[in-house]
């Protein structure tokens, strides 16, 4: 049987059969425990070969429920994640007046809201499928919601189009980002997040989406679009991809090949799932409450007593199960570390014992 083309370049693309658990990210319920992936051998581009159904972004219970994350910051300091997108384009993006900013994928305006406090008397619009109109940010005067697929700028009229983690929802993400091309300004920016399957291996079991993304294979399909790329660092986002980039008057496109990153990735959380079916206790916490999390779960099964988050709040499941804060933690209990690297979890006192599975 032939494989299927790639959706960004045509070119060949070679399968993979996986059988591990896969998740949907609005609440990272197992939507199977196993699934097929293609991965371009071009341009490198990893997609499901299939129908991907996003009705869920229209629900009213998503639409309230999407909300801005905390986060730790490097100062210790709890910011949300916004407030850390914005000090990024800061440091890229020269403080002005009167810029026109569209984000696709806004929901309720909190990253639009922090941009117009740097970029004050600036016009701002947000996109997205669900309907958050009714969001006090776009009541503001200077505020726009928009929830049509054809987008009305006229060419050239945009300074920045920020695109945070909604690339991997696009059925048609070369054409999605050469729409994105003609409307901005010379010397515009084009701004993508995304999860980065290289630093956060288990977002390659992200069924509900059509593309996983690595820094080659976003490089690839931003360079077929037309667009020279800024990579930048960012220790508060550390599992994050932060692109800048412009359109590009090169005609000649230079690819990036031989990107392992599925093949690594896949072979890593085989050997992770090994580990977590070795640990021995009647008592499992599990650290987090993301799709990590929903990992470690759906291989221990009941096993897993419940969940351990610092913003936890009293009477919230995850996944069916409590969600608790450390203290609550007994002496004889076992709590695994599937979020943070190096041993950080073990500096912060916890009666628990920790296994890290990294």
């Amino acid at each position: 049987m032939i494989n299927k083309k790639c959706i960004i370049c045509e070119k060949k693309t070679k399968k993979f059969k996986i059988n591990l658990p896969v998740f949907e990210h609005q609440n990272f319920r197992t939507i199977s425990l196993k699934t097929k992936l293609l991965k371009c051998l071009s341009c490198q581009i990893i997609f499901h070969d299939k129908k991907i159904n996003y009705n869920f972004f229209k629900n009213i219970k998503y639409i309230n429920k999407n909300n801005d994350h905390k986060l730790l910051s490097g100062n210790k300091k709890i910011k949300t994640r916004s407030e850390i997108v914005v000090q990024n384009v800061s440091k890229i993006i020269e403080k002005k007046k009167n810029l026109n900013i569209l984000e696709v994928g806004c929901g309720k305006g909190y990253l639009l809201n922090e941009l117009s406090k740097k970029y004050k008397n600036s016009t701002l619009y947000g996109h997205d499928v669900g309907n958050y109109s009714k969001f006090s940010v776009f009541k503001k005067k200077n505020f726009f919601f928009l929830n049509k697929k054809k987008f009305n700028f006229k060419e050239s009229s945009l300074d920045l189009i920020v695109v945070s983690h909604t690339l991997g929802y696009f059925l048609n993400p070369l054409k999605e980002i050469k729409k994105y091309k003609k409307f901005l300004k010379k010397g515009g920016f084009l701004l993508i997040l995304a999860p980065n399957i290289q630093k956060n291996i288990f977002y390659t079991l992200m069924a509900d989406q059509k593309t996983l993304i690595s820094e080659k294979s976003l490089h690839n399909l931003l360079s077929i679009s037309g667009f020279s790329n800024l990579f930048i660092k960012n220790r508060n986002l550390p599992r994050e991809i932060i692109c800048f980039s412009r359109p590009s008057v090169k005609s000649k496109v230079l690819l990036k090949k031989n990107d392992k990153t599925l093949e690594k990735n896949l072979n890593r959380l085989n050997s992770i799932k090994q580990r977590i079916i070795k640990i021995k206790s009647n008592n499992i916490s599990i650290f987090g409450t993301n799709v990590n999390s929903a990992f470690v779960d759906q291989v221990l099964q009941d096993k897993a007593k419940n969940f351990v988050s610092d913003f936890y709040k009293k009477n919230k499941f995850f996944r069916g199960k409590k969600v608790i804060g450390r203290n609550n933690l007994l002496k004889n209990s076992v709590l695994i570390n599937c979020i943070i690297k190096n041993n950080n979890l073990s500096k912060i006192k916890t009666k628990a014992k920790i296994i890290n599975i990294f």
